[in-house]
This record gives structure tokens, C-alpha cells and sequence, in this order.
């Protein structure tokens, strides 16, 4: 069975065939490798005791992953527990995005049978990559202690830091209980809030969103004044009707009808927390459907394009940036171009004089050096002096320089306080696929009511 085929990554089931590919390119790499373990996964496997995943590269065997419906090992073994063993990538394959892609579908696979997952990771410094993958996807110690040889290390008991020494570590699905926490308080709802930091791999970077998971719609005035509770650049509601999930943004000055940084937090919010099992959802909103795909650690949202025109370059221009752009053109929003990022950079534009230009946000931007492009979006017109990241600015931002580069594909930077990264990419029929990370950083309740 292919559980995943994309971009030169496939993952499969562990076929025969490679467990002595597997074993020779481990030998080749200096491991001490036996083709018996890989063996026994086959075995365990067509006995129906587990289920053992092999990852191609470009057609070549990379890397392997094996998931056991319950637990052999560890405190929780034998009590109905999934465990996700034996993880590898091999060494010339690394750095690919391959050890992802075979976390992400044997963690479906795994939370399919329960709702806590459970790994073992080794203390030697070998496994640091992998102890640092394991926290950042939410693993836990599971309070057992140190293991060796499968059995509990006592305290002060001496052991060896070999592969036999081990922490085991726990991840919880809360996509179970998500709903269930949404129960009625004084005629409204407690309703969850989720803080997303967008376009970044780490909390407190890129742009935060909250993002509000309702079973109903309260009215617009409540939505406004928890916007401008939050005094985030967005507040995301959505609600989950009969055609789909109803996605609503607002800034705490008015409600806009499209927010990228929102959508991305919106759609991590729900492919973790929602719809873990699913790899792609769809939003209604004001501007259309959106479909957001889940490719790794990156959430590709597709959007629409907007007709750029080019304007003259004005006076009031150069004193609302405190620069002369060198271009300007106009969508939905306006795009100053400047001479170089150092100019974008360091600019510290008058916030009065902006309101009084074109386009609903005013965004400056040149060529960069590290990047495609380096901007900088600014919103005073919706109550937000500067946008960390703007993924809807970039509709327009990266389909500029897409055309001036002849360039189907832009990295761009965005050169806020915070920053963030976005890719993206044109495509066909005036859409552009925008993609980004995101990180959690909160989750509470509203018990006001709404």
C-alpha cells in the first residue's frame, strides 16, 4: 500500500525485498546492522502485529518506520497503547523532508487506534536530531524514567549510555475531546481559542492569529469585540456547517475578506486538533473556497491572484514612506518598489499620511539578497500599524516579482519585528499557492459570553 507519493517521496509498506538494501546501506554507513530486525517487522507485519513503512527516494530506499497497534515496550506496554519503533533515515538521504513525511503517517496510522502514541528515543548524543524532532512534534517524557535493557533504571543505578538506554515519550490527540470542551455556559459557549504564530517554526516569531473553533455564529459585534480583545492583526472564527467549514476573519477594526497568516493558523488548528487523520481542508469565505493542503511541516494554502496595475510614483508617496519608491502598482492593495531591502528594511513610515494613499494595506518591497524579495506590510487603514507576516499582501506581492524575475517560484521575507518566511508559488487560472509553517503558542477557553 502507498500511504504517501509527492515531490520524489514515496512511503510505503516495507516490502521484502528492502531489508537487505536497508541492512547493506547501514553497514555502508558504518552501523552495526543485521538484516534480522528488519526481518522480524516483515514477520510482525503479515501477522497483523504491526505496521512496517519503508520511504523511497527518487525511486531508492531512504529510510523505514513501524508502527504496533499496542505497545511491546515501556510502562505502557500491553495496555492498548500505539508505538511508533524503530525510525531511520538513512545518512545521505537526511534533510530532505523524508523523516517527516514517515512521522506524519505513522502518527495517523497510530492515533487511529488510540489517542496517546507512545516512542522510545535514545540519551546518546546519536539521537539528539531525533529528540529534537520528537519535542517539537509534541512529544513528552511519560513520567516512567530512564529505561535500560526494557527495564526500569533505579535511581543511581549504573548503566551504560548505549542504544539500550532510553526515555519513552507520550503524545496525546485532543481531537476527541476538542468538541466535547465546547459545552454550554451561560446561554453561550465556552469556546476554545488557539494561539498561532504563522509562517514560523517557533512560537513568538512570524505572525500571530487566534483562531476560534465555534458550533454556531455569535453575532458580529461579539466577534468584533473579542478581535479587539485579542489586539491580534487577526481573530479567525470558524464554524463547521452542513457545505463545510465557515471561515470568518477580523482585525480589531473591521472584518476583511481574506487574511493569509489567519487561514494557515486556521487550517493548523484544524488538520492537528479537528481532522488529525486528513491531509487537506477547505474553507468558505468571502473570497471563494480556499483549500489548505498539509505537505510535511508546510500548510500550502491556494489563493486567488488580484490584477496589478502600474500607478504613477507621487510626492505623497515618498512622505508617507520617508522614501522615493522607484515603481508603484495597485491591486487590492498598493506595492511601493524600492531600491534596495536596506531602504524597506529600516523605513519607519508615517501611519497618518499611509491612510491617506491607495489600496487597503500599503506595502513596501524591493529585490533581496538572501531571498526573492523583502517587504514590509503596513495597515493602518484596519486599525494594525504593521502586519508581522501578510500572506494575502503576497498574493500580490509575490505575483509582482514573480513577472519582474520571470520566476514561477518566490522565497520571500517579510522584515517585521517578528519575521517569517513564505513560499510560493503561480499557477494557472490567476492562483498562487502560498505556504508556510506554524507553531501553537496557547490554547484557552472564552467563558464570556458571546
Amino acid at each position: 500500500m502507498v500511504y504517501y507519493d509527492k515531490n520524489g517521496i514515496v512511503i510505503r509498506d516495507l516490502q521484502q525485498s528492502d531489508a537487505q538494501i536497508i541492512t547493506d546501506e547501514e553497514i555502508a554507513q558504518g552501523w552495526d546492522a543485521t538484516i534480522d530486525k528488519y526481518e522480524m517487522r516483515l514477520r510482525h507485519q503479515a501477522e497483523g502485529k504491526a505496521i512496517a513503512l519503508a520511504a523511497e527516494w527518487n525511486g531508492s530506499i531512504a529510510g523505514y518506520i513501524n508502527v504496533y497497534p499496542d505497545a511491546k515496550s515501556g510502562a505502557y506496554a500491553n495496555r492498548g497503547y500505539a508505538e511508533i519503533v524503530d525510525f531511520g533515515v538513512l545518512e545521505k538521504y537526511r534533510r530532505r523532508g523524508i523523516g517527516s513525511r514517515l512521522m506524519d503517517i505513522a502518527e495517523r496510522i497510530a492515533f487511529s487506534y488510540s489517542d496517546v502514541v507512545y516512542l522510545g528515543v535514545g540519551l546518546h548524543s546519536g539521537y539528539g536530531s531525533a529528540q529534537r524532532m520528537y519535542v517539537k512534534r509534541g512529544y513528552i517524557p511519560d513520567g516512567s524514567g530512564v529505561w535500560y535493557k526494557d527495564q526500569i533504571c533505579e535511581p543511581y543505578q549504573d548503566c551504560c549510555n548505549d542504544d539500550d538506554l532510553v526515555l519513552y515519550l507520550a503524545k496525546h490527540s485532543v481531537s476527541k475531546t476538542a468538541e466535547s470542551e465546547n459545552t454550554e455556559i451561560c446561554g453561550g459557549n465556552i469556546m476554545k481559542q488557539y494561539i498561532v504564530d504563522a509562517f514560523t517554526n517557533k512560537p513568538f516569531a512570524g505572525n500571530p492569529a487566534a483562531v476560534c473553533v465555534m458550533e454556531s455564529w455569535p453575532t458580529e459585534e461579539s466577534m468584533m469585540k473579542l478581535a479587539m480583545e485579542n489586539n491580534l492583526s487577526e481573530t479567525a472564527f470558524i464554524v463547521k456547517e452542513e457545505q463545510g467549514y465557515h471561515l470568518r476573519w477580523f482585525t480589531p477594526g473591521t472584518e476583511v475578506e481574506l487574511c493569509g497568516h489567519a487561514t494557515l493558523a486556521s487550517s493548523f488548528v484544524i488538520l492537528n486538533f479537528y481532522e488529525p487523520d486528513s491531509g487537506e481542508v477547505k474553507f468558505n469565505t468571502l473570497s471563494g473556497e480556499l483549500t489548505i493542503r498539509r505537505e510535511g511541516n508546510l500548510y500550502e494554502m491556494d489563493f486567488p491572484t488580484y490584477e496589478l496595475k502600474e500607478i504613477p510614483v507621487t510626492d505623497a508617496m515618498e512622505k508617507a514612506f520617508g522614501a522615493r519608491p522607484v515603481k508603484a502598482v495597485l491591486g487590492l492593495d498598493l506595492i511601493c518598489v524600492f531600491d534596495s531591502e536596506d531602504t524597506v528594511r529600516n523605513m519607519n513610515p508615517d501611519q497618518q499620511l499611509l491612510t491617506g494613499l491607495e489600496g487597503r494595506i500599503q506595502n513596501a518591497t524591493a529585490c533581496g539578497t538572501e531571498t526573492d524579495c523583502v517587504s514590509r506590510s503596513f495597515c493602518p487603514k484596519l486599525s494594525i500599524a504593521e502586519d508581522p507576516v501578510c500572506g494575502s499582501a503576497h498574493c500580490q506581492i509575490a505575483a509582482f516579482w514573480a513577472e519582474q524575475l520571470n520566476k514561477e517560484e518566490i522565497y520571500a521575507y517579510q522584515a517585521s519585528k517578528r519575521g517569517g518566511y513564505l513560499h510560493c508559488r503561480m499557477e494557472e487560472n490567476d492562483r498562487i499557492i502560498i505556504s508556510g509553517e506554524a507553531a501553537l503558542a496557547a490554547v484557552s477557553e472564552i467563558v464570556a459570553e458571546l
